[in-house]
């Protein structure tokens, strides 16, 4: 016997978009709509908050459970589109490092996104 619990993932609720929502973890007080846009791969919705100007204290800022900035998200979702996008905003820093201590371009390379690794 396991000692693991069955989660039942509603019907309405697709496989990956809760995947999606376990990785963008943010505390009331974050706003996390840069890191949600980017891993559902919602360039138009990326452009639109990033039309905001104090959106930009967030274009780096680092979400648990992964420490995962925007960036970085992007990258996980296979979006080169928002890639684009992000390193297009002023202050974008594509060095910044997840939990692991990987870069947004190490795990393109190692996840061989290679439409995604050509927009670097």
């Amino acid at each position: 016997m396991s000692n693991m619990e069955q989660v039942d993932i509603p019907a309405q609720v697709s496989a990956t978009s809760y995947m999606q929502n376990l990785m963008v973890d943010g505390d009331e007080d974050e706003d996390v709509r840069l890191h949600m846009a980017a891993v559902c791969g919602d360039a138009p919705g990326l452009t639109s908050i990033l039309q905001e100007s104090e959106i930009t204290q967030w274009l780096n800022h680092r979400v648990r459970p992964y420490l995962a900035p925007p960036l970085r998200l992007a990258v996980s979702g296979d979006s080169p589109e928002c890639v684009q996008i992000l390193l297009s905003a002023t202050g974008c820093n594509v060095d910044l490092e997840d939990v692991k201590g990987q870069t947004p371009l190490f795990v393109a390379t190692s996840m061989r996104k290679l439409e995604t690794m050509k927009v670097f």
